[in-house]
C-alpha cells in the first residue's frame, strides 16, 4: 500500500488496512502478510497497531535506481 506523502498522518493508511483485514476476514482468508523496507518506522509501526508480527527480513532485496539495496520486513496477521 501507498498513501501519497500529502496524505500521510492522517488516518488514510489505518483506514485501508481495516477495510483489507475485514475484506480478508468476510471472505475466510487465515492471514495476510506483507513486505515493507525496514527503514520505514512510521508504516511497521502502524502494522504493528493492527497485530501484524515480524515473521522475517530480506535482506539487499530490493536495488533501488541510485544503486542501493534496501532490506525489506515480512510481516504476517493471523486472522
Amino acid at each position: 500500500m501507498a498513501v501519497a506523502r500529502e496524505w500521510r498522518g492522517r488516518g488514510v493508511g489505518s483506514a485501508l488496512l481495516v477495510a483489507a483485514i475485514e475484506w480478508a476476514r468476510e471472505r475466510g482468508l487465515h492471514k495476510l502478510s506483507l513486505g515493507v523496507f525496514a527503514h520505514n518506522a512510521p508504516a511497521i509501526a502502524l502494522y504493528h497497531r493492527f497485530g501484524f508480527v515480524e515473521e522475517g527480513r530480506r535482506v539487499k532485496h530490493y536495488r533501488r535506481a541510485s544503486g542501493d539495496l534496501w532490506d525489506t520486513l515480512v510481516m504476517g496477521l493471523l486472522l
